[in-house]
């Protein structure tokens, strides 16, 4: 038997040029031969488009551009490159929140099934949850309220919820007795620092110690869970079953302070840093109905109406962005709260100004 080895033709230019390029990684459509630049796997459009969200002028730019994404107008953000907002039902209650200055990034309604699929009986659960950015440096939106719309929504015995700024690291937090809390490493003087940049976080706390009903005295189990499923012979015996999670649906990614990848700062919201957030220092917030399907309840429609005892005004939904320099005094509802332990917060009243920002933040 011969030993000579078998040459392997090369192929030839016109073989190279017949192999047809990837498609985008973004949208998913061919890319074009003159497609070329830092992205070889992009088409222009996708890379014109989150060239506009990360150049974008303004915090308003940004939230137009987001009512897009969640319309269906727009195909792909930052921080995802497929439609989330596909429940038609939920949209117009997060497009009103876009109005407070809300940026929706993800957000799921309560969900629950009952059926059938070869041969066994299922049932699935999800609790709502929502995930949004709120910048807390911005000229339209004082920073005492922010704090009150967080005071507010920590005291929601129906809700739990997560709050962490964009800029800052945090030192090893502690369990309060209906909370964890956690101070930024980064902190220098709390007289003059923003305390909107500690981490706060209810899940799995006991939402109202001194109700007497045995469910608001007990923590909730749920953790991170967000999806949960159970199966069964027949319908009667699924009550029976123990639930499952669902693996296929990632839960809460951040529920205390050691789920932030360190060095993350810039890129928690929108996984990249965009120009005009890092002087707006934006929080990042994520609410979650403590309960599951059907006592669940409707976070935007939730959230609006504790923006509104807050004081916050819907300065966003407008054309033209009108100023809110003339502030009327906070509701009486509200005036006081913070988040932690819900004391009093002296001079509330006084919205701090962007040029000599005071606390206003949770203490």
């Amino acid at each position: 038997m011969s030993k000579t080895p078998v040459r392997i033709p090369k192929p030839s230019g016109s073989l190279l040029a017949a192999i047809p390029p990837p498609p985008c990684d973004l949208c998913g459509h061919k890319v074009k031969p003159d497609d070329a630049g830092l992205f070889p796997t992009r088409c222009n459009d996708c890379v014109e488009l989150i060239k506009d969200w990360v150049t974008a002028p303004s915090w308003k730019y940004l939230v137009e551009m987001n009512r897009e994404f969640v319309i269906g107008a727009s195909s792909i953000t930052p921080y995802s490159i497929y439609p989330i907002f596909n429940d038609v039902a939920m949209r117009p209650g997060i497009l009103r929140l876009h109005d407070y200055g809300f940026i929706v990034t993800d957000a799921q309604p309560g969900y629950a099934k009952i059926g059938q699929d070869q041969g066994k009986w299922f049932e699935i659960k999800e609790r709502a949850f929502m995930r949004c950015v709120l910048p807390t440096y911005h000229p339209w939106i004082q920073k005492g309220r922010v704090d009150l719309l967080l005071g507010v929504l920590g005291i929601q015995d129906d809700l739990e919820l997560i709050v962490y700024a964009e800029y800052a690291e945090y030192e090893e937090g502690g369990n309060e007795t209906d909370y964890r809390y956690a101070r930024p490493k980064n902190e220098i003087n709390l007289q003059t620092g923003s305390k909107l940049e500690f981490f706060y976080s209810s899940v799995g706390r006991k939402p109202n110690p001194g109700r007497t009903d045995f469910k608001y005295r007990m923590p909730t189990k749920n953790n991170r869970t967000l999806s949960k499923y159970r199966i069964a012979d027949s319908e009667e015996s699924l009550k029976w079953v123990l639930w499952k999670r669902c693996t296929g649906h990632p839960g809460l990614p951040v529920v205390t302070e050691r789920d932030i990848p360190p060095r993350s700062t810039g890129r928690r919201a929108f996984g990249r840093e965009f120009d005009v957030a890092v002087g707006l220092r934006p929080v990042i917030v994520t609410i979650v109905s403590r309960d599951w399907p059907p006592l669940g309840v409707d976070l935007p429609v939730v959230v609006e109406d504790c923006c509104r005892k807050a004081g916050l005004k819907p300065v966003f939904g407008t054309k033209t962005g009108d100023k809110t320099d003339e502030d009327p005094d906070l509701p009486a509802l509200v005036q006081g709260l913070s988040l932690k332990g819900k004391e009093k917060v002296d001079d509330v009243k006084a919205g701090p100004s962007e040029e000599a920002p005071e606390d206003g933040g949770p203490s």
